[in-house]
């Protein structure tokens, strides 16, 4: 079912991923002006073209580097950009984000560079040792998703959690069993506020690519372990134990993609070309990891049995 192309605040029909039509750009910035796409120009009138919607919106221009997903029309030149491509990105993301993951990480590059493409699955629940796995259990970005479970079950413990600890001394509950809300499943780390960390280099934001869209999917399980209350043996508080597990699924991608900033371009855009070309290709990403916390319940609660 074709659906209508939504409309400007004028009344004017919208292009794909434009906010204001060309109506009102021209009127805006001068009768008959056009200025060259670039997503980063104000007043830009230009129609977006191919090239535009292959970029996800709006291909990013630069002078040195050229057009964001736009080909290169000489063979030549794009086998000289990947030659110097396979060079400059993985010793750039070993320099920049280091740690015992780099290695793993610029590999993961070169895949996308060489052409190679595939799934690159690091599942740390199966696989300890995995070190994309870790980098991304160590990054505490991941906290306050968790922390935002932590506080509903917390609001939680006397009507649901109490009476399953009658006549135990623990119980371990589910997120399906615990009816854990759909939205709290669905978080979206903010990775991209630190750009020099694994996660932020192999994830970043939202998008899609070959292999989907991306996602990101908090699951698993709390343990709940009644502490009795020594100076009143009626009165226990709850300790709770949650194991936080997490997918991460992605893609290396710049067509749609995001160029980054000024200093970014001068290896984005031309990634992005060779994937216009055909010489690199979509790396989708699998990431699975658990996270432990802890917690002591702040209030006190009479015991839902007299021996437990």
């Amino acid at each position: 079912m074709l659906s209508r192309a939504p409309r400007c605040a004028c009344g004017g029909r919208l292009a794909p991923g434009e906010t204001e039509c060309a109506s009102c750009k021209a009127k805006r910035v001068g009768a008959g002006a056009t200025i060259a796409r670039d997503d980063k120009a104000e007043g830009d009138t230009a129609p977006q073209d191919s090239v535009d919607i292959a970029a996800g919106g709006r291909a990013r221009s630069n002078t040195v580097f050229g057009r964001q997903c736009e080909p290169y029309t000489n063979s030549w030149e794009a086998a000289a950009q990947q030659v110097a491509m396979r060079t400059t990105v993985p010793n750039l993301v070993a320099t920049t984000i280091g740690g015992p993951a780099s290695d793993d990480l610029a590999n993961i590059w070169r895949r996308y560079i060489n052409g190679v493409g595939g799934l690159e699955s690091h599942d740390g629940v199966t696989s300890a040792g995995d070190r994309i796995a870790n980098a991304f259990k160590a990054d505490e970005r991941h906290a306050p998703a968790e922390d935002a479970v932590l506080d509903w079950v917390r609001s939680r413990l006397r009507a649901v959690v109490l009476p399953k600890l009658a006549g135990v001394p623990s119980v371990t509950l589910t997120f399906d069993e615990l009816g854990v809300p759909g939205n709290l499943r669905k978080p979206v780390p903010d990775y991209d506020n630190n750009a020099f960390t694994v996660a932020a280099n192999l994830a970043g934001g939202i998008g899609s690519s070959d292999f989907g869209v991306d996602s990101r999917d908090l699951g698993g399980s709390l343990s709940f372990e009644k502490v009795v209350d020594p100076t009143n043996r009626m009165w226990c508080s709850i300790r709770v134990r949650g194991e936080f597990e997490w997918v991460i699924r992605d893609g290396i991608d710049f067509c749609p993609g995001n160029a980054g900033n000024t200093l970014q371009e001068a290896v984005t855009i031309p990634m992005s070309r060779l994937e216009a070309t055909g010489l690199a290709k979509d790396v989708g990403l699998f990431v699975r990891f658990r996270r432990v916390r802890n917690d002591l319940s702040t209030e006190s609660f009479r015991k839902p049995d007299i021996d437990g």
